[in-house]
């Protein structure tokens, strides 16, 4: 399985999805943000050119970003042929183009999708909807696709109210530098398949966890499947583990226990 997260965050406009991913994007200098209004596919995935009468290939930003992140801002303009088109980049990290001939290459990329509601119900609302994930649907139609995120969020307009937005905010005191955040991004991302390391109360805990998960949510989403959920569990935990630096031999190995494997499931 991919150890990479693929996640999604939609809702209504003007809700600071694009602008909280990039400051943070730009707090912690990692990752590219890109805007699927301005970038076709082949922006993202890769295109063929002619350059002097030959034919030269040009790898997009998913690929280029192999072992990274990628935002893609505004998702809701793909298409829906291209969200099929990412299947092997969001199932096997191969960014892949048949034009003039076949080439592959790594795209190993940690994916973040933002969106608003489908343009084509012009002025939806989340709040329109019997449960805020049904807009996901209507975004990314296929099952099949929806199933590849790892986890998504909902956001509509008025859960934050206009008084607590219109008021000045005293800035967060940094608890760590900003440099040493980076550091500890770094250091979890460059963490090998052999270098992440369960601890057997975690393996138990996560089989427990996802059959009790699977009775709870519907089929009709697939988000959560009693057939794979334990994975996405897992790959949660490990983000919960490597955020707190829990590790094993002086920071060699990223170690999760149960308590890590507890907060995936609580969020």
């Amino acid at each position: 399985y991919k150890g990479w997260i693929d996640a999604i965050i939609i809702g209504d406009g003007r809700q600071g999805k694009g602008y909280v991913a990039e400051a943070l994007a730009k707090y912690f200098n990692v990752g590219e943000v890109v805007n699927a209004e301005n970038c076709t596919y082949a922006g993202l995935v890769g295109g063929v050119d002619r350059l002097d009468g030959n034919w030269a290939l040009t790898w997009g930003k998913i690929p280029l970003n192999d072992l990274g992140l990628v935002i893609v801002d505004e998702a809701s303009a793909l298409k829906h042929e291209d969200w099929s088109k990412l299947s092997r980049i969001r199932s096997e990290g191969i960014a892949e183009t048949t034009k003039i001939r076949a080439q592959s290459t790594n795209a190993r990329t940690r994916l973040l999708f933002l969106s608003n509601p489908s343009s084509k119900f012009i002025g939806k609302a989340i709040s329109s909807y019997s449960y805020g994930i049904q807009a996901l649907t209507d975004v990314v139609t296929a099952p099949e696709d929806v199933a590849r995120f790892d986890y998504a969020l909902v956001v509509a307009k008025n859960e934050v109210s206009n008084e607590n937005i219109n008021k000045h905010h005293d800035e967060v005191e940094e608890v760590l530098s900003r440099e040493l955040e980076q550091y500890l991004i770094m250091w979890i991302w460059s963490r090998k398949s052999n270098e992440i390391i369960f601890s057997q109360e975690a393996i138990d805990e996560i089989y427990t966890q996802s059959i009790a998960l699977a009775k709870i949510y519907t089929h009709s989403m697939p988000l959560i499947q009693g057939e794979n959920i334990r994975v996405k569990l897992a790959k949660l935990s490990i983000c919960f583990a490597g955020r707190v630096y829990s590790n094993k031999l002086k920071g060699k190995h990223l170690y999760i226990n149960k308590v890590h494997v507890d907060c995936a499931r609580i969020f």
